[in-house]
């Protein structure tokens, strides 16, 4: 039976990776030990039934996942390291057999972290975890992006773990601000105290949604006059 070698021999920052007389199946298992060891910050994951990474979209500001095919699989290889044949005394650099990358595509990548979705605001974790760090968090299978500056603003004002009655107020106030000019209005209270409860809620609503189990309300905003939305 054909067999295949891999050399830990280090060339140019590369792996060497021999691929004559392929076999790709201890070849592959060599470059998935590889990819979970050295994915670190993770830019490799499994989504769903496939393996994907973190892609840069336009002027690199948008991130999206981008499933790597047969294709981006030659790549992932010729990236990590050096494909080698023997020639002779020596060997020579090749491409990344079609053969390996085909195998990658269909195997299963159980050392690489498991994502769900994109977040673009701070979170918290089914744990409690306060999530705020861009990058991965394992803890809630997502990935962070810092899209409007709330991670930086959490990084010069954190928040308090046991906030006082003072820092409650405040926070208190800082929503009212939200609404001041939002005229709610209710069918039994001109106050609107029940409209403006539920308008809190559908703000924290994105933050907290993992700490809740089962399903949340559905919410809809209606404008008691003209020009109020």
């Amino acid at each position: 039976m054909a067999t295949a070698k891999h050399l830990r021999l280090v060339d140019g920052g590369r792996e060497r990776l021999v691929v004559s007389n392929l076999d790709p199946a201890p070849v592959a298992k060599h470059v998935r030990e590889h990819l979970a060891v050295t994915n670190t910050p993770p830019r490799f994951f499994r989504r769903g039934r496939n393996v994907v990474r973190i892609h840069r979209i336009g002027d690199g500001v948008e991130l999206a996942f981008e499933a790597l095919d047969e294709k981006r699989w030659e790549y992932v290889v010729q990236e990590a390291f050096l494909c080698v044949r023997p020639r002779n005394e020596t060997f020579v650099s090749v491409p990344c057999p079609t053969a390996l990358a085909n195998h990658l595509s269909c195997s299963d990548h159980e050392g690489l972290p498991y994502v769900d979705s994109f977040a673009y605001a701070p979170f918290f974790a089914r744990d409690g975890t306060l999530c705020a760090t861009p990058g991965y968090h394992p803890c809630a299978k997502r990935y962070l992006v810092d899209r409007g500056g709330l991670c930086a603003s959490l990084r010069e004002h954190p928040i308090p773990t046991s906030p006082s009655g003072a820092d409650v107020v405040a926070a208190r106030a800082v929503l009212e601000d939200l609404y001041v000019d939002f005229p709610f209005r209710d069918t039994s209270d001109e106050t609107g105290a029940a409209s403006r409860a539920h308008a809190f809620a559908a703000t924290f609503h994105d933050f907290v949604r993992d700490l809740i189990d089962g399903m949340t309300p559905m919410h809809y905003f209606r404008a008691p006059g003209p020009a109020d939305g």
